[in-house]
């Protein structure tokens, strides 16, 4: 009986970090009824930061919206600017994602999300 315990013990110690801790792919986060994908707000600052790099030769890099942020689904298109310097952010590069009317219902009005960059 201890033998087992101590067993059953290891192997959830062992096993429970892996599947717990499963990486978790931005692509699984996309737009549904109610909530819009943070993979699609991540696609809009990829757009903007390519058109960046033709425009003013910036060439910087997405590094993706915290997977922790929910927000409801936008229902006008979304805009793309880089992040204003009075925001306060660490990364003086941050690129936000507005959207100025969600969907009817939704107890957020409009949001904003802010994706840092690096560069490439």
């Amino acid at each position: 009986m201890l033998v087992y315990l101590r067993l059953s013990s290891f192997l959830l110690i062992v096993l429970f970090p892996t599947v717990v801790f499963s990486e978790t792919s931005l692509k699984d986060f996309r737009s549904t009824d109610t909530a819009h994908g943070l993979y699609e707000i991540n696609e809009a600052v990829i757009k903007f930061l390519d058109e960046e790099k033709t425009k003013s030769n910036i060439n910087r890099r997405s590094m993706g919206p915290n997977l922790k942020i929910w927000v409801p689904k936008c229902s006008v298109p979304l805009k793309v600017e880089w992040t204003p310097k009075y925001y306060g952010l660490s990364n003086r590069h941050s690129v936000s994602v507005y959207c100025d009317k969600t969907i009817d219902g939704s107890h957020e009005k409009k949001w904003r999300v802010n994706i840092p960059t690096a560069e490439k």
